[in-house]
This record gives structure tokens, sequence and C-alpha cells, in this order.
């Protein structure tokens, strides 16, 4: 496992061999097919999903039933659906594979019992918390101080080019909240003056 996932990860890094041999001992790999379906809407969330390659997407029905993507996610990144993980209800959100993926997947009940015995894991628990936080509160002021062009410009220098171009354009207007057709006019704009 180690050679997967190299102890000098950025989230491993302050991490001793006992405390990584436990956390290697939970994690699980799996492949998934684009468009596959990680978190279903309505199910109870157990698992926490590290992306080794490949972008994943996380979203909501609106009252119409439209898919509004709240979160982008990938190489290198976590994703869950941390409402119903740690308030324990039924997921209101989907997580679904954009690319092909390969994950690692650990069940959160079984990476929180190692908290107690291992301070730094529980740090790493924190860290992945505040990370979650952090990329919400972004999306939410993105969405509530900045104009259209703004956010794509936004996300254009946030998202690495090489997953920025593999991301669907009617993923990257939702995540945005704008209409495709504004989307359009607006990457139309931007290759005008590039």
């Amino acid at each position: 496992m180690h050679a997967h996932l190299p102890v000098n990860h950025k989230y491993l890094s302050n991490l001793g061999e006992e405390e990584l041999h436990q956390l290697f001992s939970i994690l699980s790999s799996r492949i998934v097919a684009k468009n596959e379906v990680l978190i279903p809407a309505g199910k109870f969330v157990k698992d926490v999903f590290y992306i080794k390659k490949g972008i994943v997407r996380l979203f909501l029905p609106d009252q119409n039933g439209k898919e509004i993507n709240t979160h982008l996610a990938w190489d290198g990144m976590f994703i869950t659906s941390y409402y119903s993980l740690i308030h324990k209800k039924p997921s209101d959100e989907s997580v679904v594979a954009v690319t092909p993926c390969e994950l690692y997947h650990f069940n959160y009940a079984s990476f929180s019992a190692l908290f107690d015995p291992f301070p730094k894991v529980e740090r790493l628990g924190r860290i992945l918390a505040e990370e979650a936080f952090s990329c919400l509160a972004e999306r939410g002021r993105m969405l509530q101080t900045m104009t259209a062009k703004e956010r794509y410009l936004y996300l254009m220098q946030t998202i690495p080019p090489e997953i920025f171009l593999h991301i669907p354009m009617q993923d990257i207007a939702s995540y945005l909240g704008i209409a495709p057709g504004s989307l359009s006019r607006i990457r139309s704009e931007f290759l005008h003056i590039c």
C-alpha cells in the first residue's frame, strides 16, 4: 500500500510507522467507471474516498430535480457526503465519478476508532474536516461575491489545467451557478482575449 500512497504524501508525512500501519490496514482500493455512483442520495454514508486518479463530483437535486454540483474533487483529494457522515442521516447528496477513477476508501467509524490511541491520526481527521469546510466556504463566498465571469476565471486559476479540461462544461456551469448558455458566452470571451 505504501507504494501507491507514499508516506511523504501531505496527509501522511507526520504519521509514525505504527500509525501508518493502522491507517493502511483500514484502506481498500477501488476502480470505478465514468458516471459510477459512489454514494447514492438517500443512503447512510459510512465511507470516505481518497482520489488517487480521476475526477469526482458531489451534487444535490434542486426543487425541480436538476443536479446542482456543490463540490468537484480530483487527484489527491478526499470526498464524501460529510453532512450525512457526521450527522448519521441519509445523504441528500450523491457522489459520482466524472471520469474513470482509481480510489482508496475507508470506513469512517474504523478511522475514528484510531483517534484516541493515535492522536496524530485524530489530527489528520481534523485536517480533512477543515479542508472540507474550507471548500464549502470558498464556494459560498464565490457564489455570493463574484460575477459569473469572475467565478469562471477563479475556477480556471484554481483547478489544474489537466483536470479542468476533463470536467464537462455542464458540470462546471452547475458548480459555478451559471446557465450553460451563459458559460459558453463567457468561455468565448476568454478565448478571444487569450
